[in-house]
């Protein structure tokens, strides 16, 4: 699909996979001749990825690696006329956007911003506003030379800053096909891992399908909890009807209630408080963060970090609601796992 205008949005409902779609077209973009890719993925967890200067700094970043030229440019915008030395780290909006025009003007470049709707109003506002007005402010001759791709769910705001450029909406329809191959792709994986479970002849890919909505989390919660199973009798009783999920709330508290349900006091007690502070922290913690936190004793205000570190890992004691990251920093899977576990009466 070939988008003539140079600014395009594209949206979906939570857990639709327009992240996995994103890093896709990130792939393909960075296969052709001659063209500048940047990309960023913003972030509600983490106040680091969620304002234009964040945003600016990476595209800066990405930008100079594939354009070497661009240095001197840069360096002289950033210098000043008293002579004094420039930001050790751009945290100046109105320089973040000089630099960023000259940096955008230098080559043909495809900028991809995804997650767009979870930074605050007045942030969003100005990030839609300000990209559109560099591309759509080129010469007729140059309108091809940036394209913008937006990223973000189909809410009022993004109605509001995105509705005149061409869309692109991602529905249950459309991902319905994409789903079914993953189904397939897990099913194998579980019907090698569980022998018995393979001569039942289950229909996981047409089951799953319907019932995710077009919601790739609920193909993936889905798949992981069945894997982990301890048995293939236990695969085939998290089949049946009357325990299968049927739609994405109902998954999310059929984890959570195993989760912190299940295992001694103590487990579930671990397990309760990672999900609490991965749901209220201000930002990513890492694995050795949670441990050592998990060691102090309020009580009696002592700490004991050897015997009382947590063992194990993450997804140990939270299941398929947590992905560790390549810094070890954890995360919820998706935000909809944040808003479901902190809406519940049990955390």
């Amino acid at each position: 699909m070939y988008c003539q205008t140079p600014l395009l949005w594209l949206n979906g409902k939570p857990g639709s996979g327009k992240s996995v779609l994103a890093s896709l077209i990130i792939e393909e973009a960075r296969k052709l001749p001659d063209i500048s890719v940047a990309f960023f993925y913003c972030n509600e967890s983490d106040p680091a990825t969620r304002d234009f200067v964040a945003i600016a700094r990476s595209i800066l970043a990405q930008l100079l690696a594939q354009d070497d030229s661009l240095l001197l440019h840069l360096e002289h915008r950033m210098s000043t006329p008293t002579g004094k030395a420039p930001q050790a780290v751009l945290s100046d909006m109105k320089l973040a956007k000089e630099l960023l025009t000259v940096a955008l003007r230098s080559r043909k470049t495809y900028i991809i911003l995804d997650g767009i709707d979870e930074c605050d109003r007045n942030q969003r506002k100005e990030i839609c506003r300000w990209y559109r007005e560099v591309v759509e402010g080129l010469p007729r001759l140059k309108y091809d030379e940036i394209r913008c791709l937006f990223i973000s769910q189909d809410d009022g705001v993004g109605r509001k800053d995105l509705s005149s450029l061409s869309t692109l909406r991602l529905t249950p329809e459309s991902n319905l096909e994409d789903i079914k191959a993953f189904s397939k792709h897990w099913q194998g994986q579980i019907e090698r891992r569980f022998d018995s479970v393979k001569k039942h002849n289950l229909d996981f890919t047409e089951i799953v399908a319907a019932r995710s909505q077009g919601m790739f989390i609920f193909a993936r919660c889905v798949f992981e909890e069945l894997y982990n199973q301890p048995s293939g009798q236990a695969v085939l009783d998290e089949w049946r009807e009357d325990r299968f999920p049927k739609d994405l709330e109902d998954l999310y508290e059929r984890i959570l209630l195993r989760i912190i349900g299940t295992g001694t006091a103590n487990q579930q007690d671990a397990s309760k408080k990672l999900l609490s502070w991965i749901a209220v922290a201000r930002r990513p913690l890492r694995w050795y963060e949670i441990q050592a936190s998990y060691s102090i004793n309020l009580d009696d205000e002592t700490i004991n970090t050897e015997e009382g570190r947590l063992r194990g890992t993450a997804k140990d004691h939270c299941a398929s609601f947590v992905d560790v990251r390549a810094d070890q920093t954890v995360s919820f899977v998706h935000g909809t796992v944040k808003s479901s576990s902190s809406s519940s009466s049990i955390i």
